[in-house]
C-alpha cells in the first residue's frame, strides 16, 4: 500500500543531496514522518471501516423502517380505529376511537387540522403524522 511512498524516499534523498546534507536529512526525517502518520491514518480508518461495517445493518434496518413508515397512509374518513392505532404515531386505540367519534360528529373530516380537536392529539402528533393522513 505504502509502496510507491517508500521508493520515493531514496529518490528524494539523492535529488536533495545538492541542497546540502543538512537539509537531505531534514526532509528525508520529514518524508519518515509522513509515512508513520500515513499507515498511523490507514490504520484508523480500517478501525472506522470495521465499526461501520458492524452498523450497516442496523443503519439499513432504520432506512427501510423509515421508507415504510412514510409510505403507509390511512383515511382517516374512512379508517377504523385499529387502522389509525396502527397506522399513526403516537395514536393509541383510545385516540383512535376519539378520532372516530369526532369524524362522525362531523360528518366527516374535511381538514385534517380539525384532528387538534381530539383531546390528547396536539400539535406534534399531527405535524409526525401528515405525510400518512389522507382525507
Amino acid at each position: 500500500m505504502f509502496k510507491p511512498i517508500r521508493f520515493l524516499i531514496p529518490i528524494l534523498s539523492s535529488v536533495l543531496v545538492f541542497a546540502g546534507p543538512a537539509h537531505a536529512e531534514t526532509l528525508q526525517d520529514s518524508a519518515k514522518n509522513s509515512l508513520a502518520d500515513l499507515k498511523s491514518q490507514s490504520k484508523q480508518m480500517q478501525e472506522v471501516k470495521q465499526k461501520v461495517s458492524k452498523l450497516t445493518p442496523y443503519v439499513s434496518m432504520h432506512r427501510l423502517r423509515a421508507e415504510n413508515d412514510v409510505t403507509e397512509t390511512v383515511n382517516i374518513n374512512t379508517a377504523n380505529a385499529m387502522e389509525l392505532a396502527k397506522k399513526l404515531k403516537g395514536v393509541g386505540s383510545t385516540r383512535a376511537q376519539a378520532i372516530i367519534e369526532l369524524r362522525e360528529r362531523l360528518g366527516g373530516f374535511s381538514d385534517i387540522e380539525q384532528l387538534l380537536e381530539v383531546r390528547g392529539l396536539g400539535v406534534r402528533t399531527l405535524n409526525a403524522n401528515r405525510e400518512r393522513i389522507v382525507l
